[in-house]
């Protein structure tokens, strides 16, 4: 999982810095005697700090509950806030950005203040608070959306980002400082509770949310409620080692020093003084090392030329070209993060098969990314490195290289995907254009459309109508200029014989850049705008709008109930939000699910277009409502329905529809027209492409963290762990500009787009990595003595070196 589940690989870094840290503490006791480097999984186990388990569990409920929210967040914005797919991309999006812009917030607190101990227990309170007012938000009525949602995932995002640097610094803390098997033994478990946490939570949340409650057919107060007691859990865990915990003292905080180096500097740049070969080094013009404490002590020890701030400049010029390195390194998060955001969003146009008795849901699918991380980064390590380096070296920024291009063809992956997603979605014209289709609701007659003016002419059966499939190689509809049409209708067939208040003139407004369409009814007809965005519920729905066109005008509540596998009609149960559906007018809040209400023309009825709303496929039928299923209270009460003779059947996923009713009360009739195709493409196609994203997340995103961590000074190792996280949002923010401003009308070729901006990046850093950044070789303590038998020298030195 990344970035997010990179938190763990941002792990090793900080907690190796950690036992950096504490080596200063203990400093004394390490020149009095050397450290024993426990090695064998008898001593380790015997020597293992088991306060360490305590974050672990933390750990491990704390990733469930940020990432059982993040799988479902999406849905919940567009099916529930009622945002567009393009609206919640940004909200979903933006999150992430605050969110990983906290770090460096939680870091400074930690390092600064407050230590690591009391920066996570107290901010895990906030982040507490806002699982809990989002389940609270999810279960509320439509007065309180969207602003208490979003302050919790305000909330949300200022917990799980403020102790993200904290929890693993502090886990290698309770460490000696020398056992570096240890801590690379703890990272590997540190690691796999990650993403096992992930896992779980992304295969948990979409079956909680997919419960109907409350009268609705998916549940987001249980599918949020679920991770805020994981998180309320792994704050109590994390807690129960309070007074066990080694809490090291609050030292110098590095970003502070390190912004007031860079600050002196280009102030003392601008004044007269001495000239330095480097821009850092003219911070040495104002510097006296007589005033300064660091230095003072570093001269007792060392010698008395000794000036700690020239350590310090150098490794912050080191620090410099690092992160210049990891600049082109952007574009590779904007690429990644797409797996959350429009990947899930390609899933849910995509059919959603069952596997025996489960039913996968499309928020189920970014658990294979978890899955995959499971098992490749074993895999990888063992069998994929070593055969590579009998063909070339591999070092770090190889494989990020590597990484890089995998990347890129993932994302080729999913465009060659969502070409065949687009072949599924329905039929739109050009902005200047309109497309026209004639519906025909007679039960008798063959209606043959003719288009004045033009020789294009088609014939519909009773109840039939014009729709296109691209999929298909199915064009039927017209494409004619936008304003005043005109079209002639004529009728045929055995018993085809009351014509003669049928319309045979057709005048039609048509809207550009639409689907339009032309119900032809034994009382007139009627034009329309049809409705082709399709259902975003993510249960495998289908949509359905309704038009009421009857002798006798209805203009109030409507329901759609289940029919049992029976074959008689189910009881109305308003409580049983996957078997009762209803389209209410004049809420209480203000809204409507009666779009509008038009004269038929040619005839005295009028047509109640109702809005659409996403249905569970099965077999069903209409029913009127006379009352209000959910009262001012928002509590539900019994259905009062009186059946209507309209039955159907859809079995298929994701298609568009409208029930066309026409007729009496007594004798309804009824045509069911398709405005958008049926979903069919398979979503586990999906799978090839997150598993070559995962492929590119460990060559990339753990070897960056490892090559940061070996590469940056040991005072700045913290440091760095917080400017790579601002690489992730930089690269989102690019995904935001462009979203943002609509640059792409084609999904399919904005990802081909988005590899060649990674393939422009990669390029650019191939180049900075082979021409401008030179490897650093900072040593490790020489302190420690092995005494372990089971393993030679060299092969500790190799262990050492081994990074996950």
């Amino acid at each position: 999982m990344a970035p997010g589940g990179s938190s763990l690989l941002q792990g090793a870094s900080v907690m190796r810095a950690s036992v950096d840290s504490s080596k200063d503490i203990e400093d004394d006791q390490a020149q009095a005697k050397p450290k024993r480097i426990y090695t064998s999984w008898k001593n380790m186990i015997k020597h293992w700090p088991y306060i360490t388990f305590p974050i672990l569990g933390n750990e491990f409920c704390e990733r469930f509950c940020f990432y059982g929210i993040n799988t479902i967040l999406l849905l919940y914005l567009q099916n529930v806030l009622k945002f567009s797919a393009n609206t919640a991309y940004l909200i979903s999006t933006t999150w992430k950005q605050f969110l990983y812009l906290m770090p460096i917030g939680g870091a400074i607190i930690a390092d600064g203040f407050i230590g690591k101990f009391k920066t996570i227990l107290s901010i895990s309170l906030v982040y507490c608070a806002g699982t809990i007012v989002l389940t609270v938000a999810s279960a509320s009525n439509y007065g309180t959306h969207p602003w208490l949602d979003m302050i919790a995932l305000f909330l949300i995002a200022v917990g799980t980002g403020g102790i993200k640097p904290c929890v693993a610094a502090l886990a290698g803390d309770q460490f000696d400082p020398d056992q570096v098997a240890m801590v690379s033994v703890f990272f590997s478990v540190f690691y796999v509770s990650i993403n096992v946490g992930s896992f779980i939570a992304s295969l948990i949340t979409p079956i909680l949310r997919s419960i109907a409650c409350m009268g609705n057919d998916s549940c987001f107060p249980i599918a949020f409620g679920v991770p805020a007691g994981a998180m309320l859990v792994a704050t109590m865990i994390f807690a129960l080692g309070s007074f066990k915990y080694k809490k090291l003292p609050v030292k110098e905080n590095i970003y502070g020093s390190v912004a007031k180096v860079i600050w002196r500097a280009l102030v003392n740049k601008t004044k007269t003084g001495p000239k330095r070969e480097q821009w850092l080094d003219y911070y040495l013009n104002t510097h006296d090392c007589e005033q300064d404490e660091k230095c003072l002590e570093a001269r007792s020890k060392k010698h008395s030329d000794f000036c700690a701030k020239v350590g310090l400049i150098n490794d912050i010029r080191q620090l410099g070209s690092i992160v210049i390195l990891f600049l082109p390194c952007c574009i590779y998060w904007t690429l990644y993060d797409q797996q959350y955001t429009t990947w899930m969003g390609q899933a849910f146009l995509m059919y959603y098969p069952k596997i025996g008795s489960f039913e996968l849901k499309p928020d189920q699918i970014s658990a294979f990314n978890g899955l995959c991380i499971m098992l490749f980064a074993p895999t990888f390590r063992i069998f994929i490195y070593p055969p590579l380096g009998y063909f070339f070296k591999v070092t770090p920024l190889r494989k990020m290289f590597i990484g890089c291009i995998l990347c890129m063809v993932a994302t080729c992956m999913c465009a060659g995907v969502q070409f065949k997603v687009q072949r599924t979605l329905a039929t739109l014209p050009a902005s200047d254009r309109s497309l026209v289709s004639f519906v025909n609701t007679l039960d008798d007659c063959d209606l043959t459309v003719s288009v004045v003016g033009s020789n294009d002419n088609y014939t519909l059966a009773p109840h039939g109508f014009m729709t296109d499939n691209l999929d298909q190689d199915s064009k039927e509809t017209f494409t004619l200029h936008p304003g005043s049409n005109h079209f002639t209708l004529s009728y045929s067939g055995p018993n085809c014989t009351k014509t003669a208040f049928y319309p045979k003139d057709v005048s039609a407004d048509l809207k550009a850049g639409k689907l339009n369409y032309v119900g032809v009814t034994p009382n007139g007809y009627y034009v329309n705008v049809a409705d082709t965005m399709k259902a975003s519920a993510g249960n495998g729905q289908f949509k359905l709008n309704i038009d009421i066109g009857m002798t006798s005008s209805w203009t109030q509540n409507l329901a759609l109930c289940r029919v049992t596998t029976s074959g008689k009609t189910a009881t109305c149960d308003s409580s049983q939000g996957d078997n009762f559906y209803y389209w209410e007018t004049n809420y209480s809040d203000h809204q409507d699910d009666l779009d509008h209400v038009q004269a038929m023309k040619g005839g005295s009825v009028n047509v109640s277009s109702y809005v659409g709303k996403p249905i569970l496929p099965g077999k069903w039928q209409l029913f009127y409502l006379n009352n209000t299923p959910i009262d001012t209270a928002h509590k539900r009460q019994k259905a009062d329905v009186i059946p209507m003779d309209v039955t159907f059947d859809m079995e298929q996923q994701g298609g568009n529809f409208v029930l066309v009713v026409t007729g009496n009360k007594k004798k309804p009739s009824w045509t069911l027209y398709r405005t958008a195709p049926d979903s069919t493409v398979n979503v586990l196609l999906q799978l090839p492409q997150i598993a070559v994203l995962t492929a590119s997340e460990i060559f990339f995103s753990v070897t960056a963290y490892e090559f940061a961590y070996t590469q940056a000074a040991p005072s700045m190792k913290s440091l760095i762990q917080g400017l790579w996280l601002l690489t992730t949002v930089i690269g989102d923010l690019v995904f935001t500009i462009l979203t943002a401003t609509k640059v792409f009308t084609n999904d399919a070729v904005m990802w081909l787009i988005y590899a060649g901006i990674l393939g422009v990046a990669t390029v650019v850093f191939v180049l900075l990595a082979a021409y401008y950044y030179e490897y650093s070789n900072y040593g490790e303590s020489e302190e420690s003595e092995v005494v372990e038998e089971d393993l030679s020298v060299d092969e500790i030195e190799d262990f050492r070196s081994t990074k996950l």
